[in-house]
């Protein structure tokens, strides 16, 4: 951004709302996010997933509403993170107490991007058992040799089904 840090104490306060309303927030995403990790774990069929995800994107919303208004907040005071912020400010104990918060809500952040993939890997082991089954129910015919997903057949399909008695 450049430019000079604004170093007033309604900025100082303001900054420091928003850093708490950030780990509230936080703090609520990644508990959604691992009651979806944990429903795609439990449940069978997908069944209390929708609830789950339902309750995981609503989190979400308001984080990116939130960060649209930290965006502006940062603007405001010339700054590109809350880091360079806070630590631009004159010592006192809000800018203290809020440096001390920085790295949680870094922590909170990684912990979130961690179960949001482990969802996303469940969701992924779930559409492959799905196809797996779709195929044997549609019986689905193989070729003459195996070919690794995603790379051409070497030859036609011979016209067998994978489950055929007359192999």
């Amino acid at each position: 951004m450049g430019g000079t840090l604004n170093t007033t104490p309604e900025l100082l306060k303001e900054g420091a709302g928003l850093l708490k309303e950030e780990l509230l927030l936080g703090t609520e995403a990644l508990r959604a996010a691992q009651a979806l990790r944990q429903a795609l774990q439990d449940t069978v069929a997908g069944r209390g997933t929708g609830a789950a995800l339902s309750a995981l994107e609503a989190v979400l919303g308001r984080l990116r509403e939130f960060h649209r208004r930290l965006d502006g907040f940062l603007a405001r005071a010339g700054a590109e993170r809350l880091t360079a912020f806070f630590a631009a400010q004159p010592p006192s104990s809000l800018r203290t107490g809020a440096l001390a918060l920085l790295p949680r809500t870094a922590s909170q952040q990684h912990a979130l991007r961690r179960e949001l993939q482990a969802a996303q890997a469940l969701l992924e082991q779930g559409k492959a058992f799905v196809d797996f089954h779709v195929n044997i129910m549609n019986q689905t015919v193989a070729s003459d040799t195996y070919t690794k997903p995603g790379d051409e057949a070497p030859e036609l399909l011979r016209g067998r089904k994978m489950f055929d008695a007359n192999v």
